[in-house]
């Protein structure tokens, strides 16, 4: 029988009791088990890293040095893009819905944190940095808490003496170490951005300086990203931040390497998620959970190796810690260790990245992604349910995208999207790395639609998640039957020829060229109040077989006091009106969203059909139509 969160919570205050009893029969022979070293960055996308297929210059040589010397994860993911979900995730081997983290709040009472269970396992354990994002952090968690750093994480050579401290100290406990690292780069601000300038002034000190400043024609950009002036401005602060992460690193790996615990520690290296840019941090595309993960385990990995096979989540890093530990794991953890795979053994099951994504502080954008070796499929549930202003907000990053959108009309189409959403997307990672694409919309794909359709209800099903019950309305409400042909029966769909194959009625039906992107689409402006005037635009009349079955797709943007409708509508050899099926749109929605039409069958004696958008009721309002899709389906 399946729990739902709350009774998953209320069982979980009950298992760190019975379980710090299990804890405690470990046998004391720390000889034999690893030291373990945690060193994280914070905001770095995976290809940041030279490793990881960056093309900048020598930017981190550092952490290069250290791929060479590990077994490198080219599918890790994080479970969220945000700095504290993702890290209460890490420490707990549990979604968001089951530890009770799912913004910037504590982790809830009772269920077991890693360094809990370490240190009840007999670890010295110790926390640097970034400690109030493994919120509780308490003395039951951490024997050595420092997150007080002259630098504040951002000055490299002050991670050699805390790092000395910790191991004089650990040394002393005669117990085997569990420290976490959390280096606070590339994290804004930025090397040389203004807001590094006014934080370093109020402390009135200068900002430490990477070993390497890169000029803004030094650098690669991202594919998910423009490449434009003021985008590589902003790039360019970020990668030097990035290089200063590396140098701390190296620092923090010198002197570590330089100590007799080289030789019997696992040191680990991973990000807590995307850069802070768009289309990274705040999103759920493979940019924004995919991180650079390298494990150093001496005698068990392979120096210089890469794991493409193993698909390792966030979730599963507090089981493989404890694995390599030899500590019991607690029960009621979503993740699973993937240490055997570390170990050259057989595995299964590591084959999906698995992003989750509730809110940022008080913003809820609820977002869901199955990322796959070929496929990654996102179901945004605040695009699909929310209607009203609900623009995308993540980390100060649309004035980035904005200034090249006013006038770069495929800046401005990626500006517009990343604002609004698809309810759902669909991407062919193989051909298209850096999910610039939306297949979900392409008759094509329908069949691996509807695959990662199911994939994605399985797993919220399975994870007790609080989107299982609006997804399952989505494709019940958007479960389109497969077509017969990719063929668009609309001729000019996108009004790209005015008003070519279409007609207005009312007021004022005109087609409009949106001043910042060019696009062209057709509007309604409904300023009667009498309900007997219909005010909208119908396409031409196009052939159809009788007895088949079309559906329909476009998208829509509304303002009007009684709402709007879109029908598809169906005539004999004669233009006699048969009947329609139609859609009912919200009163509002400021934002474009796509919607459907659901299949209907043709009367027998049908011979066309025609698309028809119109305002509703006998209230005034604004209401806009663009990209109609009109497809004939299978039965």
């Amino acid at each position: 029988m399946q729990k739902n969160r709350r009774d998953f919570l209320k069982a979980a205050v009950g298992t760190l009791a019975a379980f710090s009893f299990t804890a405690q029969t470990i046998a004391q022979d720390h000889n034999k088990r690893p030291n373990i070293l945690m060193v994280t960055a914070d905001d770095m996308s995976f290809d940041t890293l030279g490793c990881y297929g960056n093309k900048t210059e020598d930017i981190t040589p550092n952490l290069d040095r250290f791929a060479g010397q590990s077994v490198k994860l080219e599918n890790g993911f994080v479970t969220v893009s945000v700095c504290q979900p993702c890290r209460s995730s890490w420490i707990t081997g549990r979604l968001p819905q089951h530890n009770g983290t799912t913004g910037f709040n504590p982790i809830a009472p009772g269920v077991p944190r890693l360094g809990q269970v370490m240190k009840q396992g007999g670890y010295y354990t110790g926390i640097v940095l970034k400690v109030p994002h493994f919120a509780p952090a308490t003395e039951d968690d951490w024997d050595y808490i420092n997150n007080d750093m002259p630098g504040h994480g951002r000055e490299p050579k002050e991670f050699a003496p805390m790092l000395e401290e910790f191991l004089n100290k650990a040394d002393k406990s005669g117990k085997p170490f569990f420290l976490i690292i959390n280096i606070t780069d590339p994290h804004r601000p930025f090397v040389g951005s203004s807001q590094e300038k006014a934080k370093y002034e109020k402390r009135r000190k200068p900002a430490p300086k990477p070993s390497r400043i890169y000029k803004a024609d030094e650098i690669a950009v991202p594919g998910y990203l423009p490449d434009t002036p003021g985008m590589r401005g902003e790039l360019v602060q970020y990668y030097n931040t990035a290089k200063r992460c590396d140098d701390s690193f190296g620092v923090i790996m010198k002197t570590f390497d330089k100590t007799e615990y080289k030789d019997d520690s696992v040191v680990m290296f991973l990000s807590d998620h995307g850069a802070p840019l768009p289309f990274a941090k705040g999103s759920i595309y493979r940019q924004s959970v995919q991180t650079p993960w390298m494990i150093r385990w001496p005698g068990v990995t392979k120096a210089g190796t890469s794991n493409e096979r193993l698909f390792a989540n966030g979730y599963d890093l507090m089981p493989t810690v404890l694995d390599m530990a030899g500590v019991p794991a607690p029960p009621h953890m979503d993740g699973k260790s993937f240490a055997p795979a570390l170990k050259g053994k057989t595995y299964d099951g590591f084959d999906t990245g698995y992003g989750v994504f509730f809110r940022a502080h008080t913003f809820h954008f609820n977002q869901r992604a199955i990322h796959e070796k070929k496929w990654s499929y996102i179901y945004n549930e605040w695009a699909a349910w929310q209607f009203g202003d609900v623009d995308f907000i993540a980390d100060n990053m649309t004035p980035v995208l904005y200034p090249a959108a006013e006038t770069d009309p495929e800046v401005a189409r990626r500006y517009e999207f990343y604002l609004n959403r698809a309810p759902e997307e669909l991407y062919d990672y193989e051909n298209d790395p850096w999910s610039l694409v939306n297949l979900a919309s392409n008759p094509k794909y329908y069949d691996q639609l509807k695959i990662m359709r199911e994939k994605m209800l399985k797993r919220l099903t399975d994870t007790t998640d609080p989107a299982t019950n609006s997804f399952r309305q989505f494709i019940n409400a958007n479960a389109k039957m497969k077509p017969v042909s990719g063929e668009n029966l609309i001729k000019n769909p996108g009004f790209d020829d005015g008003d070519r194959h279409w007609s207005g009625s009312g007021e004022t039906a005109e087609i409009v060229t949106d001043a910042k992107t060019g696009n062209k689409y057709a509007q309604i402006v409904d300023i009667s109040k009498d309900k007997n005037k219909n005010c909208g635009w119908a396409s031409k009349k196009v052939p159809v077989r009788p007895g088949a079955f079309y559906a329909a797709r476009v998208t829509v943007n509304v303002n009007c006091a009684d709402g709007a409708n879109v029908y598809l509508r169906y005539f004999d050899k004669d233009g006699k009106y048969l009947g329609q099926g139609y859609t009912n749109l919200p009163m509002r929605c400021f934002a474009p969203r796509m919607v459907e039409i659901a299949p209907i069958k043709t009367p027998k004696n049908a011979a066309a059909l025609d698309f028809y958008a119109a305002t509703g009721g006998n209230a005034a309002g604004v209401f806009w139509i663009d990209d109609v899709e009109v497809v004939e389906v299978a039965g």
